[in-house]
């Protein structure tokens, strides 16, 4: 073939042995191109396969950003299951959160920078969580639904937002504000860190109870929450006179510290008014009507 080809391209000239070689072996690359590619077209499909099956797609990887476990796109269509399945994945963003709780008491009693960064990697999974919750309830919600899951997938709406925001208080006051207090030099006598502690780690009881409520829809359970506010109270008022007898003994940067140890007692008032306030949204959700 490739003499053919060559005895047609110089038919109408007569091309000695010398010239004819090199037109030769470039119409062999030719018709081997060609052959090659009319071959290859046939496989393409099947050798595509085979090179997915045999390198594997990688996950994405978003530093600290925590990937959903339980979100199914798959259920979207099915709003009764893809609730479920916010459901647990809100209880992933508790078990973040009953974490860094126990952190921040720790972080009280005793600093360390590895406890700081791992608060911050905690509350950037739970911001991921809650980003990923929201927006596959919202896709859940632009379909049909029946009225009790419109109200349960704005009970979930609501819950995860609150976590969120408990979140963000843990990380602001005992990660920013206590490099804060590292930073200046100051310090908590060993009595008040304690006392400090013990009210911090307080909050995690009523949430783990909280969360549970919220997963199993017990009413009875979320009422209990709702009442926990005054043994809250007791123990804060408890620790504020002990913080006021220390600051009338003393001077200077005893205010300063006085600050920060009033910031903490404040925080977890609001921690536990967060679990409070998820509580009086599961009593409005399942709560069976008066009458």
């Amino acid at each position: 073939m490739v003499h053919w080809l060559t005895a047609q391209a110089g038919s109408e000239v007569s091309v000695d042995i010398a010239k004819r070689v090199p037109r030769e072996i470039a119409n062999a690359h030719t018709i081997f191109n060609v052959l090659n590619t009319v071959i290859l077209i046939g496989f393409a499909t099947p050798m595509a396969k085979l090179s997915r099956w045999a390198i594997k797609d990688q996950p994405i990887k978003q530093g600290s950003l925590l990937e959903a476990k339980y979100l199914d796109d798959s259920l979207i269509s099915t709003p009764a299951l893809a609730l479920d399945r916010a459901r647990l994945e809100i209880g992933r963003m508790g078990e973040r959160l009953i974490e860094m709780v126990g952190i921040a008491g720790h972080l009280i009693s005793e600093e360390s920078e590895q406890d700081s960064i791992t608060l911050r990697t905690l509350d950037d999974e739970v911001d991921s969580l809650y980003l990923q919750i929201t927006s596959y309830l919202g896709r859940v919600s632009s379909g049909q639904m029946t009225g009790e899951e419109v109200k349960t997938s704005q009970l979930f709406l609501a819950a995860a937002s609150a976590l969120e925001n408990l979140g963000d208080q843990i990380d602001l006051r005992f990660g920013v504000d206590f490099a804060e207090r590292s930073r200046l030099m100051l310090d908590f006598s060993p009595q008040t860190r304690n006392l400090l502690k013990d009210l911090i780690l307080s909050v995690i009881p009523n949430l783990e109870l909280t969360l549970k409520a919220l997963d199993e829809g017990d009413v009875e359970l979320a009422q209990r929450i709702r009442l926990s506010k005054a043994q809250l109270k007791s123990s804060v008022e408890k620790l504020r006179v002990h913080l006021m007898s220390r600051l009338a003994e003393s001077s200077g940067e005893r205010a300063r510290v006085f600050g920060l140890e009033t910031e903490v007692v404040e925080a977890a008032k609001r921690l536990n008014d967060i679990s409070r306030r998820i509580a009086k949204l599961v009593i409005a959700r399942y709560e069976a009507p008066k009458g």
